[in-house]
């Protein structure tokens, strides 16, 4: 269960898996975070502020699928 406002290491110990990191772009602040399913994105605190799910996610709110909401 990924919540707003975790650190990036409590994102990885939930997701048990090791991301890779990069900037989307020169000027970007802080890095993007990608695993296979997702991006995570932090602010500067390295507070979990958003997240980008891709296809293959099963993204679920109050047992609702997310991606399949329009």
């Amino acid at each position: 269960m990924i919540k707003f406002g975790m650190n990036e290491k409590q994102v990885q110990e939930t997701l048990q898996l090791e991301p890779q990191k990069y900037k989307k772009s020169p000027m970007s602040n802080v890095l993007t975070v990608a695993y296979p399913f997702c991006h995570m994105y932090y602010k500067e605190n390295g507070e979990c502020e958003a997240v980008e799910f891709f296809d293959t996610a099963v993204v679920t709110f109050q047992g609702r699928s997310l991606l399949e909401t329009s």
